[in-house]
């Protein structure tokens, strides 16, 4: 069960431009828990993310009396690390993917698309935890840095 407390049970409301706020133990009299919010716009809540996580965030949608939503699982490929319009040419440009899963991911019908265009051939797979670069000119990459 949540207890919601608005303006009218308060006597007070909060500034749209970010502040603290503070709950005191009954007892003790100490700061039993803190928050320093952001500014906000009208009609966005800030909240655990899941409830009871340190982390906060943003919700579009305000959940008063009810759970947090879980936030989604982050992607399991990300991009990593981009090198665009380098100091010397563009055959050192690449795009550098991350494998964040325990698991293979197949790059079967992904493709890169605006900026750079590139599609990953249907026996692609990415080993967990591993890097794949696409580079404008691997060889050109490759002779730059020969660890790769």
């Amino acid at each position: 069960e949540y207890l919601v407390l608005t303006r009218a049970d308060l006597g007070f409301g909060l500034d749209s431009s970010g502040e603290t706020l503070a709950l005191f133990h009954k007892q003790t009299g100490l700061v039993h828990s803190q928050l320093t919010y952001p500014e906000m716009n009208q009609g966005v809540s800030y909240a655990r993310l899941p409830d009871g996580d340190p982390a906060w965030g943003y919700l579009p949608e305000p959940t008063p009396g009810e759970p947090n939503p879980t936030p989604p699982a982050p992607p399991a490929v990300v991009i990593a690390e981009i090198m665009y319009h380098p100091p010397l040419e563009d055959a050192y440009e690449f795009v550098e993917l991350l494998n964040l899963e325990p698991h293979p991911v197949s790059l079967a019908g992904w493709q890169l698309r605006k900026g750079v265009r590139f599609r990953f051939p249907e026996d692609t797979l990415l080993e967990p935890q591993a890097r794949l670069l696409v580079a404008h000119s691997p060889a050109t990459l490759l002779t730059a840095y020969p660890d790769l």
